[in-house]
């Protein structure tokens, strides 16, 4: 598919409604929620609490679920849900409804797990904020079910170029760990590279192309999937991603665009580090300059192969038709 990264995750910024002193605001009312509206599930044997009427289930939904949740208009008038015009003004509120996920503090998150200490939290972070972005991700789905008939989000072809394709939205609704800023700058920044090196933004299925698709990964890796723990899970959630971007390419551009994907999460996976934030935090950065990993790619090895041909090539190969 057109690459021109459809990098409409790139969320727009809104201006904060105010209400009176008399009135909280969603980020207080979310607060205010007593024992009597939520019940204890379990969580990869961790005790939490969530709403009393969102099914348990939540905890397993994968963006499948979610979008068909909210284009079955799954969403009931007794549920608590986030307002928002659109799924991008929606996701953004419920961003700002929970504990900020640039920094980690236990005390904000005894609310959801009240059987465990404040070091017991801290100690399972990593599960912690994986419940964070299910809950949440529940939220995002079930709010934009109520929108009017025909703003819900549907499977569309992605062929505007300022626009994600519903995939993409809803498994970025699910990973909301995910920096929507880093989303749009590696985008950006990967589309720049390739002009730099190459001369043009690249078409399908040339070399260009191939060199686009791996170095959007890494910057993907670097800027967006900063926040997970550990490399291998950053890895992960980058390639669940840019698998989603492909969701509905024809099989061959399919199969070589995540080829050269992968060139690109591997060389992530193999020079990314776990390092420690703060005294809580734990994150993932890349110490590699612009040019070192532009270059390594750029001089890889790139073969050609014929239009839609299986093929079979390592990680560290480029592949491309024309």
């Amino acid at each position: 598919m057109n690459f021109r990264i459809k990098n409409g995750l790139l969320l727009s910024l809104f201006s904060i409604l105010l209400y009176s002193c008399s009135e909280p605001s969603v980020k207080e009312e979310s607060k205010l929620i007593s024992d009597t509206d939520t019940k204890l599930v379990t969580f990869r044997n961790l005790k939490a609490k969530i709403p009393v009427n969102y099914p348990e289930e939540l905890l397993k939904y994968g963006p499948d679920d979610l979008q068909l949740i909210a284009a079955k208009g799954k969403g009931s008038a007794n549920m608590r849900t986030t307002e928002g015009n659109s799924f991008d003004e929606i996701a953004e509120n419920v961003l700002e409804e929970y504990p900020s996920f640039d920094e980690f503090k236990p005390e904000q998150y005894k609310k959801y797990f009240p059987e465990l200490s404040e070091n017991e939290i801290q100690e399972n972070s990593e599960d912690i904020l994986d419940f964070m972005e299910k809950l949440m991700g529940y939220e995002v789905a079930i709010s934009v079910s109520t929108l009017p008939e025909g703003r819900n989000l549907r499977v569309t072809s992605g062929n505007n170029p300022g626009e994600a394709n519903s995939c993409e939205k809803w498994y970025y609704a699910n990973h909301l760990r995910l920096d929507k800023g880093g989303i749009e700058y590696a985008a950006g920044k990967a589309l720049d590279y390739t002009t730099i090196y190459y001369g043009s933004n690249a078409n399908d299925h040339t070399m260009a192309n191939s060199f686009l698709h791996a170095v959007w990964n890494i910057l993907l890796g670097k800027h967006a999937a900063y926040r997970y723990g550990d490399v291998w899970k950053a890895r992960e959630v980058i390639e669940g991603l840019t698998d989603a971007h492909e969701c509905d390419s024809p099989d061959d551009e399919k199969q070589m665009d995540l080829h050269n994907n992968d060139v690109g999460l591997e060389y992530f996976n193999t020079y990314a580090e776990r390092y420690k934030k703060n005294l809580v935090d734990h994150n993932v950065r890349l110490n590699k300059l612009p040019q070192e990993y532009c270059d390594y790619i750029y001089y890889s090895s790139a073969v050609k192969i014929a239009r839609g041909s299986s093929f079979t090539a390592n990680n560290y190969t480029r592949v491309y038709y024309d």
